[in-house]
Formats: C-alpha cells, sequence, structure tokens
C-alpha cells in the first residue's frame, strides 16, 4: 500500500528529479530551490495552460503528462517550462503560418526541457532528431553559382545568430548581463577590418534623430513591440545595452541584444546572392576570431549547433532571401508547388520590413536551418 501511493504522487520522480537538479544547477540556496521545486509539483494539474485553440508547434505536442514531467524543471540559470511557453500560451498562432510558439532561456533549456523541444525540433526542422549531428561550413569559395539575374531579384540578404556562452539568452538576461554581453559583441565588432569594418553605436547614447536616420536607412531595429516579443520578455529595459554596428556602405550589420546576443547580417542590392554570401562569412568567421580573443566563445554543440533562443534558428541560424518581384507567377497556381520541390517559402517583401519595394515582390528564404 505504501509503495503504491508513493508511486501515486510520483515521489520517486520528483527525488531522482530534485538530486539531478542540485548536483547539476548548484542552487545558492538549496533548501528554498527544494521547497519551490516541491510547491510547483504540487500545483502542476492546476497550472496547465489553456491549449485547446492553439495551433502552434508547441501545442500540438503538449500535453498534460508531459507538462507535469517537466514544470517543476528549472535550468541553472532559473529558467522554467512556463517561462519558455508563455509567448506560444498568450498567441494562439494561425493555422496558415507555423508558429513554435516555445523560446529557450539559456544553454540548458534544450538539455531541460528536451521532452518537449526535441519533439518541436523534429517537426519544425524537417525530421531533425536527437540521434542526428549538425555539420556546416561558412567556406564562400564552395559556393556554385548564386548570381541571380537582377531583372527580377532586386536584393538578396543572408543573415545568422550567435550567442555568448555563459551568459543566459536575452529571454533570460539582468540588466547585468546583458550590459556584459554588449561589451563583448561591441569589443568584437570593433576588431572587424577590410571591406567588414566599421562602427559599433548603442541605442542608449543615439539621439532621436540618428536613430531615425538609421531606422530609415534599415540599419536600425525598432523596439520588439509585438506580443510574441513582449511575451518573450526580450523588450525588457528596453533601450539598455542595445545597440548596432555596421560597415561604411550598410552592406554587413550586426544588431546586439534583440532576440539573441547577435545578430549578424549582410545585405547586397541586385542578385549577387554570393557577394552578400562573402560578405556574410567574412563577418560571421571575423566575429568569431574575435570573440575568442576576448577570452569567450559562442554556445554550440554537436548535435543543435549554434544554440539559438528560437528553435528556428537552431543549427547555422542561417537565413538566406532573395526578394525577387514576378507580378504574374506569384499568383499563379504552380508557384506553391514549385517553392515545395525547393524546400524554400514565400512571404510578401513588406513583411520582412522592405517597403520600398514594389508591392508585387515576394521574399523567397528556407525555413530549415538544423543539419544544413
Amino acid at each position: 500500500g505504501e509503495t503504491k501511493g508513493l508511486a501515486t504522487h510520483r515521489i520517486p520522480e520528483l527525488i531522482n528529479h530534485l538530486i539531478i537538479q542540485l548536483v547539476d544547477g548548484k542552487p545558492a540556496d538549496p533548501k528554498t530551490f527544494l521547497a519551490n521545486a516541491i510547491l510547483d509539483s504540487d500545483d502542476a494539474d492546476l497550472g496547465y495552460p489553456q491549449l485547446t485553440r492553439h495551433v502552434s508547434l508547441m501545442a500540438q505536442n503538449m500535453n498534460p503528462t508531459l507538462y507535469r514531467k517537466l514544470c517543476c524543471r528549472r535550468t541553472s540559470t532559473g529558467f522554467t517550462l512556463d517561462q519558455a511557453i508563455q509567448t506560444g500560451v498568450d498567441n494562439p498562432g494561425h493555422p496558415m503560418t507555423t508558429s513554435v510558439g516555445m523560446v529557450a532561456g539559456d544553454e540548458d533549456s534544450y538539455q531541460v526541457f528536451a521532452e518537449l523541444f526535441d519533439l518541436v525540433i523534429c517537426q519544425y526542422h524537417d525530421g531533425f532528431t536527437k540521434l542526428h549531428r549538425h555539420v556546416s561550413s561558412m567556406d564562400a569559395l564552395s559556393l556554385k553559382g548564386a548570381v541571380l539575374d537582377k531583372l527580377y531579384v532586386l536584393s538578396c540578404r543572408v543573415r545568422t545568430c550567435r550567442n555568448i556562452r555563459g551568459f543566459p539568452l536575452p529571454t533570460q538576461c539582468n540588466r547585468k548581463q546583458r550590459r556584459d554581453v554588449e561589451k563583448i559583441v561591441s569589443g568584437a565588432c570593433k576588431e572587424l577590418q577590410g571591406h567588414v569594418g566599421g562602427q559599433y553605436f548603442s541605442l542608449t547614447d543615439m539621439t532621436d534623430e540618428v536613430e531615425q536616420e538609421k531606422l530609415k536607412a534599415k540599419l536600425l531595429f525598432p523596439k520588439p513591440i509585438s506580443s510574441e516579443h513582449v511575451s518573450s520578455r526580450i523588450s525588457r529595459d528596453w533601450p539598455d545595452a542595445r545597440g548596432v554596428f555596421h560597415n561604411r556602405d550598410g552592406s554587413v550589420m550586426v544588431w546586439c541584444n534583440v532576440l539573441d546576443h547577435m545578430k549578424i547580417i549582410s545585405v547586397c542590392k541586385g542578385g549577387n546572392m554570393r557577394q552578400a554570401f562573402e560578405y556574410f562569412a567574412d563577418a560571421v568567421n571575423g566575429l568569431s576570431v574575435a570573440v575568442a580573443k576576448l577570452g569567450h566563445e559562442y554556445m554550440v554543440d554537436d548535435h543543435l549547433g549554434h544554440i539559438t533562443t528560437c528553435p528556428t534558428d537552431l543549427g547555422t541560424g542561417m537565413k538566406c532571401s532573395i526578394f525577387i518581384d514576378l507580378p504574374k507567377f506569384h499568383r499563379h497556381e504552380e508557384y506553391r508547388s514549385v517553392l515545395n520541390k525547393l524546400k524554400v517559402l514565400s512571404r510578401p517583401a513588406q513583411g520582412a520590413g522592405e517597403d520600398d519595394l514594389p508591392r508585387t515582390t515576394q521574399e523567397v528564404y528556407n525555413p530549415v536551418r538544423l543539419g544544413l
């Protein structure tokens, strides 16, 4: 009878989990940690979110049993399951678009909440499972072709995300940690030379006039005010410790402390994707060396590649976009089948912040970045 009672209340499972968390997380106050974990476990059934009208990948894979299993876990920085899924709880999503519905708070999140993250990652990244390993190359010389007809391709863009090991992600970091990250990022940017060399501008030191100029020139990011971003907690303390680096002609940019510690972007007018990638690779490789020179390294592992706040950006984190104007073809019935064969997606350019392009312009890009 006593053994059955222990099993009913999941006492062995809870004790085993608490021991693992104590050993791995080394909380500063073990007694408070244990008390909070036990209280959270008791309230698990009452805390299950309302997801009946939700269509995100998180909502599709979440269930009461899985929630009960994960809800009392905390990462080494204190990040919880409820924090990870809050953006997906607040934002039901739309059946015509693919939304993930969850974010990571630190490098540990993908292990601590692996039972849920693995399902979402597999579903989004074309069947990528925990048995796969991520392999990538930033060698621009290995790129074939990639010079497209500028009559139709108006511009090309390549971007990726990088995060500094030892710090929480923007969804979880505090003010001091965010400022420390900015010091590393701005210091690394100053090391870039040649065609990717430029200047770092901190938002806190920027006048309103300069900010508006850079926003108009698309060198700067606006404050993240969407409900998805607010629920992810990345807008806290804005604009403290945020900034942008760009080279002289604005073809290379590094945005600091938005969704990730760094967002590295290369843009090129016309159809020369090769040049966009070459500049991109030079910036990415140069920053990697500079970060190491400062005594730091990126969050990266053999399985998931580069660790990012959003699971969609895992792996290379690289999104390659072309802005193409085919006024008649994008309305043709065969357009979607061509996209499916190429494993790319398309959306209006205005939705990608390219409001000055013709209204018929489409952004065509790769959604899968893990395992490529």
